[in-house]
């Protein structure tokens, strides 16, 4: 005679539970991780693998930091880990995970720490949400809003924002910095002789140059044109910084296909901000442009300060000044006689 097994109904709504579980985590879209008290993963659902483009049985055992593709994922695995052990035992926030083509994928996670009872060891779930379109559309918004969509160099909206950072750091350390306007020579013949995809490619190439030839702490902007901004923080009035930019622009460009080099020059106006110039971002500009125009009207290919122009102005005042009087000195004495 056979003999039938009751299970009890408290383990049959275990049993249920546990399949409810696994059911749940196979059936959601969005990545789930499982860890043990150790932070080593015990198990992840497809979602999760798929994200990563790897497979499920590859992830088990490896440490949940592994999975990690942030700058600093070390000291942010150690702060997510304190969060865990906090009473709350909760993290989230945005992460860059490590995929198998080594191409990021992020994600929005939320973690938890799961506690039983005092026998049971720990478990913390995360759950990652792929928020990669989104994150990408916000960088090409962020690449069109702050850089040249031609040469990749920051626009007038991110040099006006970083002018006005110069001028409050240095009204508050009292160090100076140099803003150059610089326009390119002898330009138009490269777009009429070659054609217009060539003087882009000369335009790329110079920015290439001038940002190759600054600091990481400097800046270079393109305005538009073949217009560009040069801001450069610890400079006061090196002249062989910039004869040595100026003589990098001029050496040729290749262009085209054929093997053609085109050769430019540049003018290059400048002007200094110390802590007493009573002036802000846009006046000083002006006055790196009114140097950069003294420069092209008085020969090109060269360098002009807007404090040498002011200096030359008040010459040429006063020597009109005195041309005047010795002029009319003859006339008064004639007069007088």
């Amino acid at each position: 005679m056979s003999r039938v097994m009751v299970i009890p109904p408290f383990i049959n709504g275990a049993i249920s539970r546990v399949q409810q579980a696994a059911c749940i985590l196979e059936a959601s879209q969005d990545g789930i991780l499982i860890t043990d008290e150790f932070h080593r993963i015990v198990e992840v659902n497809e979602a999760f693998a798929r994200m990563l483009g790897v497979t499920e049985h590859s992830l088990l055992g490896q440490p949940a930091s592994a999975t990690l593709l942030n700058g600093d994922s070390e000291n942010l695995a150690q702060g997510i880990i304190a969060s865990l052990g906090a009473p709350e035992g909760r993290w989230s926030g945005q992460l860059k995970l490590r995929t198998a083509t080594d191409q990021p994928v992020f994600v929005q996670a939320i973690i938890s720490t799961i506690r039983t009872d005092a026998r049971a060891p720990d478990r913390h779930v995360a759950i990652c949400r792929d928020i990669t379109p989104r994150v990408r559309r916000e960088k090409e918004l962020r690449q069109q809003a702050n850089y040249d969509p031609l040469t990749g160099m920051a626009n007038r909206r991110m040099l006006s924002d970083r002018l006005a950072q110069s001028i409050r750091r240095t009204r508050f350390s009292g160090e100076p910095f140099v803003l150059g306007m610089l326009d390119l020579d002898r330009f138009k013949p490269i777009n009429d002789r070659f054609g217009h995809d060539a003087g882009d490619e000369v335009l790329c190439e110079v920015a290439r140059r001038l940002s190759g030839s600054v600091r990481e702490e400097d800046m270079v902007a393109r305005l538009g044109g073949d217009e560009f901004v040069i801001l450069l923080r610890h400079c006061q009035s090196e002249m062989q910084v910039f004869d040595r930019l100026l003589s990098l622009i001029k050496e040729p460009i290749p262009v085209g296909k054929n093997g053609e080099r085109a050769q430019v020059g540049a003018s290059l106006g400048l002007t200094r901000f110390d802590m007493d110039k009573p002036i802000e971002g846009e006046q000083l500009l002006r006055e790196a442009d009114q140097a950069l125009y003294y420069a092209k009207t008085n020969g090109r290919d060269r360098v002009a300060w807007f404090d040498d122009l002011q200096i030359s102005v008040a010459d040429r005042a006063a020597g009109f000044q005195s041309l005047f009087w010795s002029q009319s000195q003859p006339e008064r004495t004639q007069r007088e006689e």
